[in-house]
């Protein structure tokens, strides 16, 4: 097949896995230090579940997504192909298939005469200002109900019993660079991987069809530093570049190092971490984010007030623990926050990002079901122009599972963008 195809395969592969439900496929690819790379495609079904073989259309479906063919790479020296018979058991089941095999010599070669040859493919390399790579793979999303209607609640029952049998869809990264950001799923070793039966659900609600997967990797290539220019009032171009310089001296980190954001908010003393640091590799949980929803808002002397002044009010949450308890209390009280349950906040669930995008977008004045809708937030939020003014836009940041590292990303753009009554947050902060 031709390389081009690739980033349609998953939407091919899934038509029939709804036909047999024994289906698993892995498009993957690999960028070494010394240069070279590979791609594979693995293809193989569930045997246990199988009583008869794929019918002679779908076979033939299935030999054209799993092999390529030498014209594909006419031409092109260093590139060698290979197709592999494959049999390993997974869930406790037996599976069997192919796996297709590039082995490249220049990877970074490769993709762009790839890119010339045929078009966009789907994979690029690009050099970052910090003098990073970022490794990208476009992932395209198909409709992937079983009856090609609105998905259902018997559907996703139905779905989790074919993932349970083995049904399983992975985009996947390998690299011996070190990989300072990513928004994969799965990490495994070198590898870091993106399951796209996961990443529908999460994507349900939205209108998003596609995405970009990848991998920031550290090479030995650095940038200099840029020369700092002080900049008096009249020639600064507003509160958010006076506070970035500020705060770029004071904590000497590259402007687009995913932790930027982390450190920053520790710096403005919104994110406090505890004795093992900012840990932002950590989901967030629902108490974490009612605490930096407050201090978004400039709260916590009211809290303490509020505590101090009705020292016998409770909610009826029986799992907030003591030392996040007059935030909860304080937030419920004004309707802020609720829990999950009459007698539960969820206090150690982790957050999605839609619910934490929920928070911000409150915190700025938006309305519930009016400005925004609770489970499509994080896309309104980008639809509202939160990220607009950062370099580092959110394709890059966010997506894949939460943690406090992507809150603090959200969080820090929230700073500057304004409420409804058209003041930035940061400056809300900094009156106080």
């Amino acid at each position: 097949m031709g390389v081009r195809k690739i980033s349609l395969v998953a939407m091919m592969v899934a038509l029939i896995m709804v036909l047999t439900g024994c289906i698993q496929m892995e498009v993957g690819v690999e960028l070494n230090k010394d240069g070279s790379g590979g791609m594979e495609i693995l293809m193989a079904q569930n045997t246990d579940l199988l009583e008869e073989e794929l019918d002679p259309e779908a076979e033939a479906e299935t030999d054209s997504l799993t092999f390529f063919q030498d014209e594909d790479f006419e031409g092109m020296e260093g590139v060698t192909t290979t197709t592999e018979a494959v049999e390993y058991m997974d869930k406790g089941y037996n599976f069997a298939g192919e796996k297709a095999i590039i082995e490249i010599e220049d990877m970074e070669s490769f993709i762009a005469q790839m890119n010339e040859k045929e078009g966009e493919i789907g994979l690029r390399l690009v050099d970052l200002d910090n003098g990073n790579k970022r490794f990208e793979m476009t992932v395209e999303l198909g409709d992937e109900t079983l009856d090609g209607q609105e998905t259902t609640q018997d559907d996703a029952q139905v779905w989790a019993m074919l993932e349970a049998t083995g049904m399983k869809i992975l985009y996947s990264i390998t690299t011996d660079y070190e990989v300072v950001s990513h928004n994969a799923h799965i990490v495994d070793g070198d590898k870091y991987s993106l399951d796209l039966l996961r990443l529908s659900r999460e994507l349900e609600n939205t209108d998003q069809d596609s995405m970009i997967f990848f991998v920031e990797i550290e090479t030995e290539t650095t940038t200099e530093p840029e020369e700092e220019v002080e900049q008096d009032d009249e020639e600064s171009k507003g509160s958010r570049e006076e506070v970035e310089n500020r705060l770029k001296a004071a904590i000497q980190l590259d402007r687009n190092h995913q932790d930027f954001y982390g450190e920053a908010l520790k710096e403005l003393g919104i994110l406090k971490g505890t004795e093992k640091g900012l840990e932002l590799n950590k989901g967030l949980t629902r108490a974490e984010g009612a605490v930096m929803y407050s201090r978004l808002l400039g709260l916590e002397e009211e809290i303490e007030l509020f505590a101090s002044e009705n020292p016998d009010y409770t909610t009826d949450f029986t799992d907030v623990p003591d030392w996040v308890k007059p935030t909860i209390n304080y937030l419920h009280s004004k309707g802020y926050v609720n829990g999950i349950s009459t007698t539960e906040y969820g206090s150690g669930n982790f957050m999605k990002e839609t619910e934490y995008a929920t928070l911000v977008l409150r915190a700025l004045g938006y309305k519930d079901g009016e400005d925004f809708e609770w489970n499509t937030a994080n896309v309104r939020a980008e639809e509202l122009g939160l990220f607009a003014k950062d370099a580092v836009q959110p394709s890059v940041m966010l997506g894949g599972e939460f943690n406090r590292r992507k809150m603090a990303y959200i969080s820090y753009n929230a700073l500057f963008s304004v409420d409804a009554d058209g003041i930035e947050l940061i400056e809300r902060l900094e009156e106080e």
